[in-house]
């Protein structure tokens, strides 16, 4: 998660854990449907090794299009506890200033996973 974090920000975060992605596209570059699924497993900061070791899990579909380089129909879900974080919406001009029209919800997820962050998490959401 570390080397993952600084190829894309320029600097390591300090997050450590296994991350696992698999994607599947089809389609025509102006229709491009794309599914993917991802884990991240023993998510932590790199100064923790107490407690339990959180393991996320997602779902993700969309379309992207080559015409405005944009990702549509966006709907990614991810269950945690009883519960399950759901964001959809659209991402515009992929390459240039983007615009985003993004929704996140969360039913039945616990509390600390959102307000305060769970602990290894808690460093990031105080920044």
């Amino acid at each position: 998660m570390g080397q993952l974090t600084k190829l894309l920000s320029g600097q390591d975060r300090g997050w450590r854990g296994s991350v696992r992605v698999t994607a599947g596209l089809v389609g025509t570059p102006a229709d491009l449907a794309i599914r993917s699924d991802g884990s991240l497993e023993d998510f932590r900061r790199y100064e923790s090794f107490e407690g339990e070791l959180l393991k996320l899990t997602a779902h993700c579909d969309a379309h992207y299009s080559t015409l405005d380089h944009g990702f549509h129909a966006i709907l990614c879900q991810a269950p945690m506890g009883d519960g399950a974080i759901a964001m959809r919406g659209e991402v515009l001009k992929w390459r240039g200033p983007r615009r985003y029209d993004l929704n996140i919800t969360a039913e039945k997820v616990p509390v600390q996973f959102i307000a305060v962050g769970h602990p290894p998490c808690q460093e990031e959401f105080a920044r």
